[in-house]
């Protein structure tokens, strides 16, 4: 893996993401802790947990969807190279994806715990 961060580091593509490094690292680390079989890849549950997280819990068919779009067809899990595309990648449409569920979780933390206040019908839109 620090073969593969080393190479996006060195990438043109990537030169003008901020924090690189500290952001290849903790992906990184993010990975290996998903990565629950220790075989180097995303299963299922790694990309279900991702999702999770992010917010966005998809179901068994769209996981596998978009499995699928990461590797391209390729398998069915998701390798480093794979992740490290869907997390600084602004190409495809999965990024976009993570991108937008990344911000709802953000706007979701912002939230006062507890029961919300009472309405009647006039008060909604």
């Amino acid at each position: 893996m620090n073969a593969i961060n080393k190479e996006v580091a060195e990438d043109a593509f990537y030169r003008e993401t901020e924090d690189l490094l500290d952001k290849l690292e903790r992906y990184k680390e993010t990975f290996l802790d998903l990565d629950l079989s220790d075989e180097g890849e995303l299963g299922i549950m790694g990309l279900k947990i991702v999702m999770e997280n992010l917010g966005a819990p998809k179901t068994y068919l769209e996981l596998k969807t978009i499995m699928k779009e990461v590797s391209k067809g390729k398998s069915n899990s998701v390798s480093y190279r794979d992740f490290l595309t869907i997390m600084l990648g602004k190409r495809s449409a999965t990024s976009k994806l993570v991108t937008m569920f990344e911000g709802k979780a953000a706007e979701g933390e912002t939230k006062v715990p507890g029961v919300p206040p009472k309405r009647d019908l006039s008060s909604l839109p």
